[in-house]
């Protein structure tokens, strides 16, 4: 009885002491596409990929958080630099930091939208993925080319994984508790 007893007990702290995982990286099949970006007067390809986030916020002593991507030891800037969609609606999260609980979003993906792409780039992804769609109907921003799943373009492009993964790139919350106590989470994004 002593004996079970005792297992039971290591059982309990163990599982009790093991850190809650608030976000986990996913593999999705969200699409990615080719778009139109322009900003300080310049006009250029971009090639969105989704990179997307498993989410586990929605804990009543969760009272405030806050989200930022880092690029090769840089602070990217949120709106301007990526995006952060709400993976079960395809919307735009403009302030996470305005959502609270039980309001968060259970999974999101960011964009972003820096990731500049050559003319002769994108026309070689339109002629493997979307061969009906040309550059010419890129006329504006809002204007998109739907190549193909983020999965499936892992699969078919092990050089991009190098490449994404050359550059230390990371993922971080800071989440704030009830009771004031905050903590910051971070993660490798492993592309």
């Amino acid at each position: 009885m002593k004996t079970i007893s005792l297992v039971i007990s290591v059982l309990f702290l163990a599982t009790g002491c093991a850190e809650k995982k608030y976000f986990t990286e996913v593999v999705s099949d969200k699409v990615i596409t080719i778009s139109m970006r322009e900003a300080y007067n310049e006009k250029y390809l971009t090639l969105n990929i989704p990179v997307g986030f498993s989410l586990n916020l929605n804990h009543s002593e969760i009272k405030d958080v806050r989200l930022y991507w880092v690029l090769n030891n840089k602070q990217l800037a949120d709106v301007e630099d990526y995006v952060v969609m709400n993976a079960e609606n395809d919307r735009i999260i403009y302030a996470i930091e305005d959502k609270e609980y039980p309001n968060y979003p259970k999974s999101i993906y960011l964009l972003n939208r820096r990731n500049k792409i050559s003319k002769e780039d994108a026309l070689a992804l339109i002629k493997k993925y979307n061969p009906t769609a040309t550059l010419e109907s890129i006329k504006s921003r809002k204007d998109t080319i739907k190549l193909v799943s983020y999965a499936l373009y892992r699969k078919d492009n092990p050089e991009f994984l190098k490449e994404m993964r050359r550059l230390p790139d990371s993922l971080i919350f800071s989440i704030g508790f009830s009771g004031g106590k905050g903590e910051l989470f971070k993660a490798k994004i492993n592309w």
